[in-house]
């Protein structure tokens, strides 16, 4: 039993030196840098024995040293912990930690090639490192990433060329900028092109020279392309547009592209619409005057009910006298216009629809069209059949008088010729006479 106790007061007087020793020394550094190579100075003290042994953790996975003072270089911009234990000779320990900031000392530059044939130039930058980040302007408008990188310039010229590189945690970045000089020689097939602007945003392109063996292929700069040495296009908006134009030589397999900026000049005057309307039985179809290719038009037909389109139709329940107003929009020309008139829901107009009924089970399709309509007639009876066409004041367009037996028919009527707007279309015979009213887009 004394062995015992006697055991239990040397482990309770070695605790309580071990606690005082440990109490006895303080772990401390200083350090100083000049291009990411830091002096680490120790700064510890101890009133519990000599320190004998110091232990440098720099927080970048490199191996620890034991110096008293040691110098480390950091290679990558970062933040690092680094740490310092200290041991003594009667056995005291004690570790002191703190970061650092590795900020400086990144320095980018390039080297380029250009192809004179094909415009394409390489870059590679420097210095390469799997923990640093590229970031490319070309100075064409053209950006790109990564240490090695590739660039097509359109035309010769000096281009005004960056490299930004930095560290992947952000901490260091650096910009270097150089001329890069491209020069393109001209390809056998080479080609440019002219304009001239019609107007409304509709302008003429010619290639210069043509070549009757060569093909030619149009971007038009608004996402729309064609095929044509002498080509029509219409732009929906005015502003300037980078069009270029691709010549190709199949007997040679040269290609050669010529970019340049066009002006499709809008007006910049007022817009100014007004409509017609023709009225059957309270079917009313409405024409824009004058229609628009570049404009948008949205309706409000007095009876809640709504509207688009250069020509339209709407179907009253009641008649009577509505306030009808159209829209235009042209985004071309940039401007704006509303008109509003009222219109009178009856029997009027072109004086040909009184008392009349769908004899004939009449339909007509499609409708609205563009080049044709169908007329879908059925007969009680063998009858001469006489099919009118009319416009909005009621005058004759077209008259067909043909003999047909009893049974269903269709008659094709061509509307390709016509201008945009309301026609109606008339069968008569002895046994009575219908009428449809068709649209032509």
């Amino acid at each position: 039993m004394k062995k015992y106790y006697s055991f239990i007061a040397i482990a309770i007087v070695f605790v309580c030196f071990s606690n005082s020793a440990k109490s006895a020394c303080t772990a401390n550094f200083t350090s100083t840098n000049i291009a990411n190579a830091y002096n680490f100075t120790d700064a510890s003290s101890s009133t519990s024995g000599s320190i004998v042994t110091w232990l440098w953790n720099f927080g970048d996975l490199s191996a620890p040293s034991t110096l008293q003072n040691p110098t480390h270089t950091y290679t990558v911009c970062g933040v690092y912990n680094v740490s310092l234990t200290i041991a003594t000779s009667l056995f005291c320990t004690n570790t002191y930690s703190t970061t650092i900031t590795v900020n400086s000392g990144m320095t980018g530059s390039f080297t380029s090639t250009v192809d004179t044939t094909t415009g394409i130039a390489v870059f590679t930058g420097s210095p390469i490192g799997l923990d640093i980040d590229y970031s490319w302007d070309f100075g064409d408008g053209n950006t790109g990433t990564g240490a090695l990188a590739t660039n097509t310039y359109a035309t010769s010229g000096t281009y005004y060329a960056c490299l930004t590189v930095s560290d992947t945690g952000g901490i260091c970045t650096n910009t270097y900028c150089d001329s890069v000089v491209v020069y393109i020689s001209t390809p056998s097939c080479s080609s440019t092109f002219t304009y001239t602007d019609n107007g409304s945003g509709n302008l003429t392109f010619q290639v210069a020279p043509v070549v009757i063996t060569n093909t030619y292929s149009w971007d038009y700069g608004d996402g729309t392309t064609g095929t044509l040495p002498l080509s029509l296009h219409t732009y929906a908006t005015a502003g300037t547009y980078y069009v270029c134009l691709t010549t190709t030589d199949p007997l040679t397999s040269c290609t050669s592209t010529f970019c340049d900026s066009v002006l499709a000049a809008g007006t910049g005057g007022v817009c100014n619409v007004t409509f017609t309307y023709l009225d059957v039985n309270g079917i009313v179809a409405f024409t824009v005057i004058p229609p628009s290719l570049t404009s948008t038009y949205s309706w409000t037909f007095g009876d809640s009910n709504t509207g688009t389109g250069a020509v339209t139709s709407n179907t009253y329940a009641v008649e009577g006298n509505y306030y009808v107003c159209v829209t235009m929009v042209d985004a071309f020309n940039s401007c704006t216009d509303t008109f509003c008139d009222s219109i009178v829901t009856n029997i009027t107009g072109i004086g040909i629809l009184e008392n009349e009924n769908n004899n004939f089970n009449l339909v007509v399709f499609p409708n609205p069209a563009n080049e044709q309509v169908t007329v879908s007639y059925e007969l009680n009876q063998s009858s001469q059949m006489n099919i009118e066409l009319f416009d909005i004041i009621g005058n004759v367009i077209s008259a067909t008088s043909i003999s047909k037996s009893s049974g269903k028919h269709q008659t094709a009527i061509n509307i390709e010729h016509l201008n945009q707007g309301a026609y109606l279309i008339k069968l008569s015979s002895e046994n009575g006479n219908s009428s449809k009213l068709i649209i032509k887009n």
